[in-house]
Parts: structure tokens; C-alpha cells; sequence
């Protein structure tokens, strides 16, 4: 098994790089943890009296954690080579707004 992945970044650096592709601007700020599992607790309250939470605890834990992964095994086995989070994000939105093409699909001819 391998892990297929680039660089790690940061909850804050992964936001900064989605802005930058999408030339938007988001307010991004740190809550600690037990703030963060305190709102989604909130939230999961509201979504019990109808309100659609923005968060939830579960999502406020995966969120606060540090997942590192390294690709160096698929790389030294594999010749794997990843792309750098701007170019991934980037090329994302790009095929995003493309209308999410698929690579395995014929392309249309004009008759």
C-alpha cells in the first residue's frame, strides 16, 4: 500500500492556497481545540432544533489534528512525483469550473 500525497501543509496554509487559485478572500482564524469542539457542540444543538450546523464535534476534532503523510516509499518504489499544493489546488479549480470533464471520456466531434 501506498501514500499518494505532496507536501503537508497547515488547516490555515491548504485555505491560503485555495484563496490564491480562486482569487477570493477568506477570514481565517485559530480556535483551540476545546473551543472548536465547543462550537460544534453548538452547532450540533442547532441542527437538533432545525438549523443545518456548519460544524460539527466530529469535524471539529479531524480539523484540529496534524495528519502528516509521506509519500517517500511510492517515490523511491513507484517514481512517484507529486505536485506542489498551489499547482494541485490550482489545477483542481481549474477542472472545476471546466464542469469536472472526465479524463476517460471521448471528446465530442462536430458532425
Amino acid at each position: 500500500m501506498y501514500t499518494l500525497g505532496g507536501e503537508n501543509a497547515t488547516l490555515t496554509e491548504f485555505l491560503a492556497a485555495i484563496a490564491q487559485a480562486t482569487g477570493t478572500e477568506r477570514t481565517v482564524f485559530a480556535l483551540p481545540k476545546a473551543m472548536a469542539k465547543s462550537f460544534g457542540a453548538a452547532a450540533e444543538l442547532m441542527g437538533y432544533l432545525g438549523s443545518d450546523p456548519l460544524i460539527t464535534r466530529e469535524w471539529a476534532e479531524l480539523l484540529t489534528c496534524n495528519w502528516p503523510a509521506s509519500s517517500d516509499r511510492a517515490r523511491d518504489e513507484l517514481g512517484y512525483k507529486a505536485r506542489g499544493i498551489a499547482q494541485g489546488i490550482r489545477e483542481t479549480v481549474n477542472w472545476l469550473e471546466a464542469g469536472c470533464p472526465s479524463p476517460f471520456s471521448t471528446p465530442q466531434l462536430d458532425a
